[in-house]
């Protein structure tokens, strides 16, 4: 069993990683088994959000690969959409978070 601890960046994943923020857990076998409760602690925090400035909105998150990113804090990456319902609205809401996979001992 493996947990994963979801980060919340403060803009981007690589940059002042001592200031991200614990936003969750999730606990599997693997990532793709933990992968539905990342999703739901990645929604949850961006609904939360303070900087959310729209009553409707459609919540999305997207994978991607750290192999991208010269990443050493964390072993998975994802960013958090908050689209808004208003398709007029100026802007959608990203913010980008990093994934520590840790060992749980028996």
């Amino acid at each position: 069993m493996n947990r994963y601890e979801i980060f919340r960046s403060l803009k981007h994943l690589e940059e002042n990683v001592s200031q991200h923020e614990l936003i969750g857990v999730a606990y599997g076998e693997t990532i793709d088994d933990a992968a539905d409760e990342i999703d739901e602690c990645i929604k949850a925090d961006l609904i939360a959000d303070e900087d959310n400035i729209y009553a409707e909105y459609n919540v999305d998150v997207k994978p991607f690969d750290p192999a991208v990113l010269e990443l050493e804090q964390y072993e998975y990456a994802a960013s958090g959409i908050l689209y808004p319902a208003d398709s007029n609205a100026p802007e959608n809401i990203i913010h980008e978070y990093g994934i520590k996979e840790l060992k749980c001992e028996n």
